[in-house]
């Protein structure tokens, strides 16, 4: 007898040899997987003295396929281990690559920074050469990054000596500045 052993998701084939005896059978199972039970034929001619019973196992020779449409979904979290590698995490706040820049900047003390022109720009004092003897300061408004000063309100032990982070467009090095109110000198990039 041969013939199809059905339930739901696929089916199976079997081929059954003398069953009518009363002797217990013998089950025959492929190697595998990939392998059908083609090669085990020759063992039939033992079904006269006991019974034999061939199949092919699910997927192989003529049982069903296991696929999306017949069992796949059904068998997957049976057969599987789901593993999940979880590697290179970052904790906190994720910064893309591409919002960072890199500027180039002078570091000039805050004590220099003043405000000025008609708008309250903060910027410094540069001094301007206009001849040999007179010499006279000129007001520079000045792109700032960071300011020391102002998170040193903030914290409750001073920084020794607090800077202003300054764009290198503003000023050139070799410039002076002057300190507001005061007689002292700065010369820009040393």
């Amino acid at each position: 007898m041969k013939d199809y052993l059905i339930y739901k998701g696929g089916k199976t084939w079997f081929e059954a040899v003398n069953l009518e005896s009363d002797k217990m059978p013998l089950i025959l199972a492929h190697g595998g997987p990939g392998f059908t039970s083609y090669y085990l034929e020759p063992f039939k001619e033992i079904s006269k003295e006991i019974p034999i019973v061939l199949y092919d196992q699910q997927g192989c020779g003529r049982s069903s396929k296991i696929d999306l449409k017949n069992g796949m979904i059904r068998y997957a979290s049976s057969r599987f281990l789901n593993v999940e590698l979880v590697i290179n995490t970052t904790i906190g706040l994720k910064i893309p690559t591409s919002s960072i820049v890199t500027k180039a900047f002078y570091l000039i003390p805050s004590s220099y920074l003043t405000y000025g022109g008609n708008n309250n720009e903060k910027g410094f004092l540069k001094q301007v050469i206009t001849d040999e003897k007179d010499g006279s300061t000129e007001f520079v408004a000045a792109t700032i990054y960071k300011n020391d000063a102002e998170e040193e309100e903030e914290e409750t032990v001073p920084l020794k000596t607090p800077y202003c982070y300054v764009d290198k467009e503003t000023l050139q090095k070799g410039d002076v500045l002057c300190k507001p109110d005061s007689s002292e000198t700065f010369t820009v990039g040393e």
